[in-house]
């Protein structure tokens, strides 16, 4: 159950925080993934905690390019 909550939520966080500091979405993304990749252990989890962390990936990269967008240099 936990693992499914931080699936839904870490992403849309770290990308959101991670592109306020670098400026850049496709650094943002990376560092984001490769997180998730060894802090997180995604390629550990089942399939579906996989998948909403994807979509949940994807939602953050929609938000922090609408934050980019409203404060491009800050």
């Amino acid at each position: 159950m936990i693992d499914v909550l931080l699936a839904l939520t870490l992403p849309i966080v770290l990308m959101i925080g991670v592109t306020r500091v670098t400026f850049h979405l496709l650094g943002a993304l990376i560092v984001t993934f490769m997180i998730l990749f060894v802090a997180f252990e995604l390629h550990e989890k089942p399939w579906y905690v996989i998948g909403l962390a994807i979509l949940s990936l994807v939602i953050g990269w929609i938000g922090a390019r609408r934050v980019l967008n409203k404060k491009p240099g800050m």
